[in-house]
């Protein structure tokens, strides 16, 4: 993948497993960015390890080839708001 081509939006429990579980399978730290306002500290820790970009909010940017919505329901009309300026006609979104 290229540069931060896959951004995950929210990184706790689920999102963190999921991310762990990446890692495990040899994800790049180039191929995604966490976007994780309140990041644990095992979230910072497999982040520094592996190299994966942790932000508190999303940058504009080109878009991207794939968003993982891993947020809680109720928390889905701020989190698909706040992955809006890196989306396009060709991006993968999944919830």
């Amino acid at each position: 993948m290229a540069d931060g081509a896959l951004w995950l939006i929210g990184a706790g429990n689920m999102g963190f497993a999921m991310l762990q579980g990446w890692a495990t399978g040899g994800l790049s730290g180039d191929s995604v960015v966490v976007i994780e306002p309140n990041p644990s500290p095992q979230l910072r820790e497999l982040c520094a390890a592996r190299g994966f970009p942790l932000r508190a909010t999303p940058e504009a940017g080109a878009p991207r080839a794939a968003v993982v919505l891993a947020i809680k329901p109720q928390m889905l009309d701020a989190g698909a708001a706040a992955s809006t300026p890196f989306v396009g006609p060709e991006t993968l979104v999944v919830s």
